[in-house]
């Protein structure tokens, strides 16, 4: 199984305000000396103008982005204290919901392996952390995150590269998550069984291969005489 994380794991409420997170960075630049404040005002506009392009990429070309990469184009330079400072900001989007916690430890149990496949511009290491300090690490058997590959959902080529490290093919794998475009459409153009999580979800089954759950409550519902060999 894969499962995306934002709005999937976490919040569905939670929205990330980019121009706050940019600032944090650039905040820790002007504190250590590295950018005056005029110079940081500047870089603020040219790091949004990054991020947007990060997405357009994504959407256009299924091609990833990361946070280095935003900086090394805006000419920003790369720090270790502006790094957490950035990763702070984000800290509270990176929290599972209740719900989402139980389901996973219920997945484990099962012995059902799981792989965390995000789109992200976030480097793998901070899911890695943020996971470990909530204590959830052990149910995860790989991570990917779009920004350490090439790719990002709904490219298959990432796809395929989760399912590689669980060592499954797609006829045995479902993903789970939250965006008709990243998700649903990347999941199924990979072969993979998708379940399309949340309140607004598609309701087309898509020969069988899409489901949809409202809650994590329901996923032992939603995998209920889903055999492989339906596809």
């Amino acid at each position: 199984m894969s499962v995306d994380f934002s709005g999937t794991l976490t919040s569905p409420t939670e929205v990330v305000d980019p121009e706050r997170t940019w600032r944090s960075y650039l905040d820790a630049l002007v504190d250590s000396g590295q950018l005056s404040a005029v110079v940081a005002d500047l870089r603020l506009r040219a790091l949004l103008a990054g991020e947007g392009r990060s997405w357009t990429a994504c959407v256009d070309h299924g091609e990833s982005y990361s946070i280095a990469r935003i900086l090394h184009e805006a000419h920003v330079p790369v720090a270790e204290a502006a790094m957490e400072s950035f990763r702070e900001a984000f800290s509270q989007h990176m929290l599972l919901t209740p719900s989402a916690r139980e389901a996973l430890e219920d997945l484990q149990r099962a012995g059902v392996a799981v792989v965390l496949l995000s789109n992200s511009l976030w480097p793998r290491d901070w899911f890695v952390r943020a996971l470990t300090e909530q204590g959830v690490i052990g149910s995860f058997d790989a991570i990917v995150v779009s920004s350490e590959t090439p790719y990002c959902k709904p490219n298959p080529a990432v796809f395929a590269i989760a399912m590689a490290e669980l060592k499954a093919n797609a006829n045995e794998t479902v993903h789970i998550g939250d965006r008709a475009f990243e998700d649903v459409k990347g999941g199924l153009s990979a072969g993979m069984r998708v379940i399309h999580f949340g309140e607004h979800r598609i309701d087309s089954d898509q020969g069988g291969r899409l489901r949809g759950m409202n809650n994590w409550a329901e996923l032992p519902e939603s995998l209920t005489n889903w055999p492989a060999n339906e596809l």
